[in-house]
């Protein structure tokens, strides 16, 4: 049965109503009823005079008369139908416009007086005739298109992931406050958590790590489901899905009502987070551990009735459908993060700013493939054709310098010649521009220049030998003076 949901003028009375209750006792005297109003005053209440108006309000007509009262807005103060349509009219041009906007517009243009109307005004007459920006932003979201419900057949059929920021924590360097992110999926068809924890940042690596949980625990979703962040339009997510056999579905910017189930998740845990705030978690391991036990309170709840066994968990496991797992082997060829990078010639490389040194060193200078679990850097694997899949450690850098051998590779050492096919190519392409260009007088020409700077370059040696002789000579005939 639906509840009645109660308007302001009801939510008004039943406050003032509550605040007079204690004066309506039966066998009151005068004396005790002005005590328990002082009492009521004191509380933080009304003051006497007030109190005794709601008294007498409420014995003349009943719990309807201690309504307030509507003040009518008349004379100049009243937006005049002329007025109000311009304003529709310039909100159904851009109903991104708000009403500060559209004021605006019209003081520019002339259409009304600068001040002549309130904010809250012409936005209560906007809203009376149905041209709030809420109502009028779905035109421009989904023209012509109403959002329904919907739910899966089954389970796996499709899951949901999303984002939530949640409190600090004192984990940073120095007791340094770090903000936490909860990331989350959820299937559609149950409404069943199938992985939720709090991580330090919300790159696409925490992304991947928790749907390989998922994927390892529950099997392969047929879709996903998910928004425009940046770790979910991520390249690499995308590779990951295809390797799988998994289809990726993108919500349309900024329309999150697609992706209620998850939402309405997001604005659950809040009685979570409002719980966690106090606790004063020391540490993440703490924080994720009372969120387990939070998780299977929920699962076991009751929901709706849209879940055929009522509750999450009980919904995902009695549903007829296999679930579809994969080989290890191939969850972790797919999870593994491929990048590639160009060999130092100290044979390292850089991974988001730390070094890892490659095990082969023949590998220096060439464009390689990294490959590596972001979970486990401790050592990556180095793939480039024709060589063995090498491997890369964190750099250790040592007191002295080391030095390897690199053993020369067949096609790739180099190749000894006499004569230079650089020097041999610029003079035949200068016969072709100048037919009359002689090699043999060229080539004499620059012996005879050669040999002319030589014995220019001995004359200056010699005369410079000399000059320092001439000197010090001088030096050795000069009196000495006392």
């Amino acid at each position: 049965m639906a509840k009645h949901k109660m308007t302001k003028q009801e939510k008004e009375c039943q406050r003032r109503f509550d605040t007079i209750s204690p004066l309506l006792q039966e066998n009151l005297t005068e004396k005790d009823r002005r005590t328990k109003m002082k009492e009521i005053q004191e509380n933080g209440g009304p003051s006497i005079r007030t109190l005794k108006r709601y008294y007498e309000k409420y014995l003349e007509g009943g719990f309807y008369a201690l309504a307030p009262k509507i003040h009518n807005i008349s004379g100049e103060r009243t937006i005049s139908d002329e007025i109000l349509e311009k304003a529709i009219i310039l909100r159904r041009e851009n109903p991104k416009r708000s009403i500060n906007d559209i004021i605006l517009i019209m003081e520019l243009n002339g259409m009304i007086e600068r001040g002549g109307i309130k904010r809250s005004t012409l936005q209560k007459r906007m809203q009376e005739k149905n041209f709030s920006k809420k109502e009028m932003m779905q035109y421009v979201m989904q023209p012509g298109i109403s959002a329904h419900r919907f739910q899966k057949n089954h389970r796996m059929d499709q899951i949901q992931s999303d984002f939530k920021y949640a409190m600090y924590l004192p984990i940073g360097k120095n007791g340094e406050m770090i903000q936490l992110y909860w990331i989350c999926w959820i299937d559609d068809y149950s409404r069943m958590i199938l992985d939720g924890r709090f991580y330090t940042s919300q790159s696409f690596y925490e992304v991947e790590a928790s749907l390989k949980r998922v994927i390892q625990n529950y099997g392969i979703p047929s879709t996903i489901l998910l928004d425009n962040g940046a770790a979910y339009i991520d390249k690499r997510l995308k590779i990951v899905c295809n390797k799988c056999g998994i289809t990726i579905c993108h919500a349309r910017p900024y329309n999150a009502k697609c992706k209620g189930k998850v939402e309405r998740r997001n604005s659950m845990m809040n009685e979570f987070l409002s719980e966690a705030v106090l606790d004063k978690y020391t540490s993440l391991e703490e924080v994720n551990e009372n969120y387990k036990a939070w998780e299977r309170i929920y699962h076991n709840e009751r929901h709706r009735d849209y879940l055929k066994y009522g509750t999450p968990a009980l919904t995902f496991k009695k549903d007829t459908k296999p679930l579809r797992f994969i080989d290890d082997r191939i969850i972790k060829e797919a999870f593994l993060t491929r990048i590639s990078r160009k060999v130092n010639n100290d044979a390292t490389v850089s991974i988001d700013g730390t070094y890892y040194e490659v095990s082969n060193p023949q590998l220096i200078g060439l464009e390689v493939e990294i490959l590596f679990d972001p979970q486990k850097m401790d050592k990556i694997v180095v793939r480039y054709p024709g060589y063995d899949n090498a491997t890369a450690s964190k750099l250790k850098i040592k007191a002295n310098i080391t030095k390897t051998k690199v053993t020369e590779v067949e096609g790739r050492s180099m190749i000894k010649t006499d004569r230079s096919l650089m020097t041999k190519g610029l003079r035949n392409k200068m016969q072709q521009i100048d037919p009359t260009f002689n090699m043999e007088i060229a080539t004499k020409f620059e012996k005879e220049k050669t040999c002319k700077k030589e014995v220019k370059t001995n004359l200056r040696k010699v005369a410079t030998s000399f000059s320092g002789k001439l000197n010090s000579s001088k030096q050795e005939d000069k009196p000495c003076q006392i």
